[in-house]
């Protein structure tokens, strides 16, 4: 039995219900390839440029709804579809483009224009939304927070503040800018605990008998062969990291280590451990790239470059 499966539908209701998924999906999917090449949405290698992660955040939402309407997982959908759309529209917010440098959420100068009102205010309905829901369910939540330790709750919420900006140079913007990161991830956070508390009881359980099935935990390990488990995260986290340098950073290096493991990674794939300097030597003085004896080279271990160089 599927996992979506909980309550009987006759045949005919069952094909209906089909039916108009398939064709929102078609839909939405259409609209979305549509979208994709919009002038607006093409970025400095064509297709694909940050500002495709609203469309494309939004078309999942529309799908987990269609997909999910009128059944037990309904809530749970609604709640995954707002925060979809909600990660979406935070990135939008992120100063990331073609340039080399850090990347950092916007001034509020530039965030408050309209370019951006669209994704705040999609924000703005999250943290609403979220704060209802949270409010609906304040009382199991206390009760599951104190079955942790208050340090344990401390030092996470500390952990992850302090993680959610890089360092600024003026000091007022960065404080800002931590504040409004830190607000954000809170947000998120609060939604995925109310998407998974609307999941059904019966869901969690034939989830985790699934899970159990798919990934014993306590099956013998096989000499030779990888933990399946450790296989499927090593896959999940290739083709999340892809689809975010897809979409939110633009196929484009944003920092020196990049530019330096990409141009490494360029030489290594043309069969050479250094590159021959070029004349006048100064223009080709860039940050962590080394020149010597007429050479020019990367002082970075070779071990991630040379696996980038299979695709350059």
């Amino acid at each position: 039995m599927s996992l979506l499966t909980a309550v009987p539908h006759s045949g005919a209701q069952a094909y209906s219900r089909r039916g108009i998924r398939a064709a929102a999906s078609v839909i939405v999917c259409a609209a979305l390839a549509w979208s994709w090449f919009l002038p607006g949405l093409r970025g400095w290698f064509g297709p694909g440029a940050g500002a495709a992660c609203l469309p494309a955040g939004l078309a999942a939402a529309l799908l987990l709804c269609v997909w999910t309407a009128g059944g037990p997982l309904a809530k749970a959908g609604l709640w995954l579809a707002l925060a979809a759309s909600g990660n979406a529209a935070a990135l939008q917010l992120l100063d990331a483009g073609t340039r080399v440098h850090y990347q950092h959420l916007l001034p509020w100068s530039v965030l408050t224009g309209r370019n951006h009102i669209a994704a705040l205010c999609l924000l703005l309905v999250q943290a609403a939304a979220v704060v209802w829901g949270t409010g609906r369910r304040v009382a199991a939540f206390a009760q599951w927070l104190r079955r942790l330790k208050p340090w344990r709750l401390a030092l996470a919420a500390v952990l992850c503040a302090a993680c959610s900006a890089t360092v600024s140079r003026d000091p007022r913007f960065f404080v800002q800018e931590l504040a409004f990161a830190t607000l954000l991830q809170l947000v998120n956070a609060a939604n995925i605990i109310l998407a998974v508390s609307s999941l059904p009881a019966w869901f969690l359980s034939r989830f985790e008998h699934r899970f159990q099935r798919w990934f014993p935990l306590d099956a013998p390990a096989t000499p030779g062969r990888p933990d399946r488990f450790d296989l499927f995260a090593a896959v999940w986290v290739t083709v999340f990291a892809a689809l975010l340098c897809l979409f939110s950073y633009e196929r484009h290096p944003h920092l020196s280590d990049e530019v330096s493991y990409l141009l490494q990674s360029r030489y290594f794939a043309q069969g050479m451990l250094a590159m021959p300097l070029r004349e006048p030597a100064g223009a080709f003085e860039l940050d962590l790239m080394t020149y010597d004896s007429g050479r020019w080279y990367s002082p970075f271990p070779p071990g991630w470059p040379a696996m980038l160089s299979v695709g350059v």
